[in-house]
């Protein structure tokens, strides 16, 4: 049973499907909260808003995900790079220069440990703003029929303006 090919695949193939329910209930769940927050509501009624923000603006959600865990992915090695870079400048420059490899080295891990949790928390800011944008384009539309000005910026409007036009659409059935 252990050798059976057929069996080893499927268990792949379910595992592979249960990491990726993982992560979209993780980043589901992480949604939620920011909505909760924002609204006021219930977690349940949180959830289903947030589920139909992700699916409805499905587009824009990709893009700023990808594009945001990219560069927010450089900015964790940049910060590594360079704190390692001075690390190693201080040890070479110093007076007794016998050890360099290891303080760069346990440098570059503290570094990055540090780095990936602030960069963790400016991610969670991003999609806090970010929900809360959809939130406002998406509830209070009726307001801004009537001359209501918008909070957002105008260039985070104007960038997301398109997808908007595009998703205008699906907007009566966003009414929870």
């Amino acid at each position: 049973m252990k050798d059976n090919k057929t069996v080893k695949a499927l268990a792949w193939v379910v595992r592979t499907l249960l990491y990726l329910l993982q992560k979209f209930i993780q980043y589901t769940n992480r949604n939620t909260q920011v909505l909760a927050s924002i609204t006021g509501e219930s977690y349940c009624k949180s959830a289903k808003m947030a589920i139909k923000f992700e699916f409805s603006h499905m587009k824009t959600v990709f893009i700023l995900n990808t594009l945001g865990d990219f560069f927010l992915f450089l900015a964790k090695v940049f910060i590594t790079v360079l704190c390692m870079a001075i690390c190693y400048a201080i040890c070479k420059y110093s007076d007794n220069p016998t050890m360099i490899f290891t303080p760069v080295l346990c440098t570059c891990g503290v570094t990055f440990c540090v780095a990936f949790y602030i960069i963790e928390i400016l991610e969670l800011t991003v999609d806090t703003i970010f929900m809360a944008f959809l939130y406002e384009d998406t509830f209070m539309l009726t307001e801004r029929s009537r001359g209501v000005e918008s909070f957002a910026p105008k260039i985070l409007s104007k960038l997301l303006s398109d997808e908007g036009k595009t998703a205008s659409e699906g907007r009566s059935e966003m009414v929870v």
